[in-house]
Parts: structure tokens; C-alpha cells; sequence
């Protein structure tokens, strides 16, 4: 447990006002690509949102409420070798 810890505390820093850490993972062990399921469910998601204008419109302030406050911000160009994760921690 200390091991992490100490990994925790290493890769700990702030950059633009963020907290950043890496993630503790096994060596030498792939990590399986999630895109096609992101890929589906945004697809499931522009059809519900389509279907719906209310939803649509209220999804549509929230995310511009996101932004606003600068709690989310554009994605960096598509990279599949890239080894960065992003997430969104609602406060």
C-alpha cells in the first residue's frame, strides 16, 4: 500500500489551476480501447437527444454552463497512441 502512495505523491501536481496524477496500473499489461463503446453511446445519445428538444435544450445550457465555468474543455486531436485520459469530476 505505501508503494502507492508513494506513486500517488510523486505524480501529484497542478498545472492551469487542475490537479493532475497518474493512474496506478500494472506493468506491462495492455489496456483495451473503450472507442467503440464511447463511439455507440454517443451515438445513442445524439438520438435521444434528437427525439427529445426539452432534453435537448437542457443538455445543450449544461454543457454551456461547463464551459463557463471552465469546468470542461475541447478534447486535444485524436491520438491513439496517446496515453492521457481526461475526466469530469462533478463538484
Amino acid at each position: 500500500m505505501e508503494k502507492y502512495r508513494e506513486e500517488f505523491r510523486a505524480s501529484f501536481r497542478v498545472e492551469d489551476q487542475r490537479r493532475l496524477v497518474s493512474l496506478p496500473r500494472k506493468q506491462d499489461i495492455p489496456i483495451p480501447s473503450n472507442r467503440l463503446n464511447a463511439e455507440k453511446r454517443l451515438q445513442n445519445l445524439a438520438k435521444r437527444l434528437e427525439n427529445n428538444e426539452s432534453l435537448k435544450h437542457v443538455y445543450h445550457d449544461q454543457l454551456l454552463n461547463y464551459i463557463m465555468r471552465g469546468q470542461v474543455e475541447a478534447a486535444p486531436a485524436e491520438d491513439s497512441t496517446s496515453t492521457v485520459f481526461y475526466f469530469h469530476i462533478k463538484q
